[in-house]
């Protein structure tokens, strides 16, 4: 394809989606923001970043890693680890 025909093709599109891999990025994770999908009357956006910043805290994971970073930032404050409990998955 030829230059004109690319940019001829480029000017249609919509959306573009990239991955998450850190292949266009810094390579530095961050979260933007949270939507909750549960009613703020059943558990506070705060309890839930809790919960989730403690369960992170340790994790080797970039993602986890972002996760906890950001509640830290945000909330200041992790729950005690005897409040839930962490279940192994298998797909």
């Amino acid at each position: 394809m030829v230059a004109r025909q690319l940019f001829c093709v480029c000017v249609q599109v919509k959306s573009i989606v990239f991955d998450k891999t850190g292949t266009l990025t810094h390579g530095v994770l961050c979260v933007s923001h949270v939507v909750m999908f549960v009613p703020r009357s059943d558990v506070s956006l705060r309890m839930v970043l809790a919960i989730t910043g403690s369960a992170e805290t340790s994790s080797e994971h970039p993602i986890g890693s972002a996760i906890a970073s950001y509640v830290k930032k945000v909330i200041c404050i992790f729950v005690a680890q005897s409040y839930y409990a962490l279940l192994p998955v298998s797909f």
